[in-house]
């Protein structure tokens, strides 16, 4: 497989999208550090080299259903991106300007199709597992690094967000940070929330390679900082702070 041919194909379907709408350039930035995320884990879990490159293509095209997405709904929580990912490259054969490999074009569907999802399907076998997995940390560890209580977009998606300066966090999504879940995005709708959310993505992070990444760009720091402007109890903020930061440094020292 060769990245840069697999990139050219990429772009030229990204013609049909302007570059200069700001939701457009944010996916397709995003999908290129996404890229490089996915090649530093690559590296530094030592995947072969044909595993490597099969990932990153996977990484590049995670996302390729964004696009269309917002096009259609200027939004992206109206439906699922996975799925139309997958749909997307599955018309017309698509799929097929990537790799014409039978075997490579199924894992590629795979891992777009679930990259998104709450959980790792079972059913997948033992090498789009591992894909997957890196195309998912990568993706939120860019999410994490990027997407802040001063900039996101999930606050022009939710006619529900709240703007409020200090809030008390609800005891479901403190339960969550405890029991290590994920919180629900149906609970997210203000920027308090939208950070834990973010900072839970730790407990769906598979790679010490990707904790250390975490780590080295001071993601969960600079999350507790934002976050600790926003809360009023300090005793709440101690238990996220505490919880969070022990998950990290344990996950490195592994």
């Amino acid at each position: 497989m060769n990245l840069q041919k697999n990139i050219n194909v990429f772009n030229e379907y990204l013609e049909n999208y302007d570059k200069n709408i700001t939701e457009i350039k944010y996916k397709y930035d995003h999908t290129f550090r996404v890229v490089e995320y996915a090649n530093i884990i690559c590296e530094n879990e030592n995947f072969y080299e044909k595993n490597k490159e099969l990932t990153l293509i996977c990484a590049l095209l995670h996302d390729i259903s964004r696009f269309e997405e917002w096009m259609r709904y200027n939004s992206w929580n109206k439906i699922d991106h996975g799925d139309l990912g997958f749909e997307i490259l599955r018309e017309n054969n698509f799929i097929s300007k990537f790799t014409d490999d039978i075997e490579e074009q199924n894992i590629i569907l795979n891992v777009v199709k679930y990259h998104n999802k709450f959980d790792i399907p079972k059913h997948l076998n033992d090498i789009e597992k591992k894909i997957l997995k890196v195309v998912r940390d990568a993706d939120k560890i860019d999410i994490m690094m990027t997407q802040t209580n001063k900039m996101n977009f999930e606050k022009k998606c939710n006619e529900n967000w709240l703007e409020i300066e200090k809030i008390d966090i609800p005891k479901e999504i403190i339960d969550n940070v405890v029991n290590e879940e994920l919180v629900n995005n149906n609970l997210v709708n203000n920027n308090a929330i939208l950070l834990i959310k973010h900072l839970t993505f730790l407990y769906d992070i598979n790679y010490r390679s990707s904790f250390k990444i975490i780590y080295n760009l001071e993601i969960v720091k600079n999350k507790l900082d934002s976050l600790k402007e926003l809360l009023i109890n300090e005793k709440q903020y101690k238990i996220l702070e505490v919880k969070f930061n022990d998950y990290l440094e344990s996950n490195i020292k592994l």
